[in-house]
């Protein structure tokens, strides 16, 4: 999956609003993006991704992995 961190990002199964705060940590198992995902109306919450756009990790799908939004 390639995933373009420039360009507007959502969760990939509820798409949540996520705003990318850092592209370039350096955490445990490949981890190098921090973001914040808008959970509720006014209400964020914290999650770290691989490059790739990964929650958890580089197995399996998860359903707040990252992927770009389609604008038309």
């Amino acid at each position: 999956m390639h995933l373009d961190t420039r360009k507007p990002v959502c969760t990939r199964e509820a798409k949540l609003p996520v705003r990318i705060i850092c592209t370039d940590a350096r955490l445990p198992g490949g981890i190098s993006i921090v973001a914040l995902i808008e959970v509720r109306p006014g209400v964020e919450t914290v999650a770290t991704y691989t490059a790739e756009g990964r929650f958890g990790g580089p197995e399996n799908g998860h359903a707040l992995d990252l992927i770009n939004i389609l604008v038309n």
